[in-house]
């Protein structure tokens, strides 16, 4: 949930008050709010192309006082290269930091490459199904609906129950997928 000055600056923006939005998140961004240093990363740039400001250094320091959801941001732009260069090393680290966090998003994914074999993750089963339990535990909508699509056919109470849940918190698979079902 974000503050209502962050909300306001997502309007002024979309308005196309560039400059005033980018003032109103500025703040969002100094009061710690991940989102808003990653969205004034991005709107200064329409404003001035080359800025004396880097928002991804405080998105940086806001991480390393060991906020999870910065964690996350932080690890997903080093691992798309997005304001900084990619490095699969800075995403797998800032990732662990943001999963041992208990950020749900990044126990998935962590699940995901554990699973996989992927950016240099070994094969591990049991630790990948853990941090896929922890995920769901955290309220992950995406974590819980890939669960009742595993469960819906030897539970399909229970797989419905976490459908609506998922679809509750906005996750629009889940919404799909209940169209097909009438309770």
């Amino acid at each position: 949930m974000r503050t209502e000055l962050f909300e306001q600056a997502c309007a002024m923006y979309r308005a196309g008050e560039i400059q005033d939005a980018y003032a109103l998140m500025v703040k969002c961004a100094q009061a710690g709010d991940p989102i808003a240093c990653l969205l004034a990363q991005e709107w200064i740039a329409s404003i001035n192309p080359n800025p004396d400001v880097n928002w991804m250094k405080k998105l940086e320091d806001i991480a390393h006082s060991g906020v999870a959801e910065a964690q996350w941001e932080l690890s997903q732009c080093y691992r798309f290269g997005n304001y900084v260069n990619a490095s699969v090393n800075s995403a797998n680290y800032w990732l662990e930091k943001s999963a041992e966090g208990g950020w749900p998003e990044a126990n998935l994914h962590l699940s995901w490459y554990m699973a996989s074999e992927q950016y240099g993750y070994e094969l591990d089963i049991r630790e990948s199904e853990r941090r896929r339990e922890l995920a769901i535990n955290a309220g992950s909508a995406e974590a819980i609906y890939l669960k009742a699509i595993e469960i819906i056919d030897t539970d399909r109470e229970s797989a419905i129950m976490m459908l609506r849940d998922s679809a509750s918190k906005g996750f629009q698979p889940a919404v799909e997928v209940l169209k097909n079902f009438s309770h």
